[in-house]
């Protein structure tokens, strides 16, 4: 298993695992070890469509069904593009979440550019608009 989420979700829970589990009916995954894929999964721009286009249920979790995940355009990218948000994902998973803030902003302004979005729309994507 590479890249994975879990059916049920209160955030972004897209996650690497380099180990041999196998998980239940519960989690879905792709067997592709593909971190510019991750970091896409993972970004501002895609958790807020997921927000828009997921069910939602009691609680405030998500039901992240294989027909709106599989909705989540994945933009092109260049090589040089793909290697940078690599580099950033590997420093994340390097640091073990601790103190990435920094790496995750940087991900989604790259993300936030393959994806063609100004930084208005970005600002919305943050919630901070008034």
């Amino acid at each position: 298993m590479r890249c994975s989420h879990q059916e049920i979700a209160t955030h972004q829970a897209f996650a690497w695992e380099s180990k041999s589990l196998y998980p239940n009916n519960k989690v879905f995954f792709i067997p592709d070890p593909n971190y510019y894929l991750l970091a896409i999964l993972n970004s501002k721009i895609v958790w807020f469509f997921l927000d828009h286009v997921v069910g939602k249920m009691a609680g405030g979790t998500y039901a992240m069904q294989k027909p709106q995940v599989s909705q989540i355009p994945i933009p092109t990218a260049t090589e040089a593009e793909q290697k940078a948000i690599e580099i950033l994902v590997q420093k994340c998973l390097d640091a073990k979440g601790q103190n990435v803030t920094q790496w995750e902003q940087e991900i989604d302004a790259i993300v936030a550019r393959l994806y063609g979005l100004s930084d208005e729309e970005m600002e919305i994507i943050r919630g901070n608009t008034d």
